[in-house]
C-alpha cells in the first residue's frame, strides 16, 4: 500500500513525516507498510526521504550499494550491542547475582 505514495528516484524522495501524512498511517504503521513493501524502499539518510529503487540507472544502483553498506553496518552494530549484552548477563551469573 505505501509503495502507491513513493516515486523511483531520489531525487523524489518523500521524507518520513509526509509520507504519515498523505497515506494518513501512524509512524509504527508507515515503518512496517516500509518493512512489508514488494518494491525494493530505499532511504539513504539524507534527509531526502524514501524512494522506490530503479535498477535500470547506475545512479540508482549506486544508491542501493549505499543503502545496502548503511543496514549492513546498522546489522553489525546491533548484533555487538546485543554479544556485550550477553557477555554482561555471564558476568553477572558468574558473580553470584540472581537478579533480585
Amino acid at each position: 500500500m505505501i509503495e502507491k505514495y513513493l516515486s523511483y528516484g531520489h531525487e523524489n524522495a518523500i521524507s518520513y513525516e509526509e509520507l504519515c501524512n498523505v497515506s494518513g498511517l501512524t509512524p509504527r504503521e508507515v515503518r512496517r507498510e516500509i518493512e512489508s513493501c514488494p518494491e525494493i524502499v530505499l532511504n539513504l539518510q539524507d534527509g531526502k526521504g524514501f524512494f522506490l529503487f530503479d535498477p535500470h540507472t547506475k545512479c540508482e544502483r549506486e544508491f542501493a550499494r549505499k543503502y545496502s553498506a548503511q543496514k549492513k553496518a546498522r546489522g553489525w552494530s546491533c548484533i555487538r550491542k546485543a554479544l556485550r549484552g550477553d557477555s554482561e548477563l555471564r558476568k553477572t551469573r558468574s558473580d553470584g547475582f540472581n537478579g533480585k
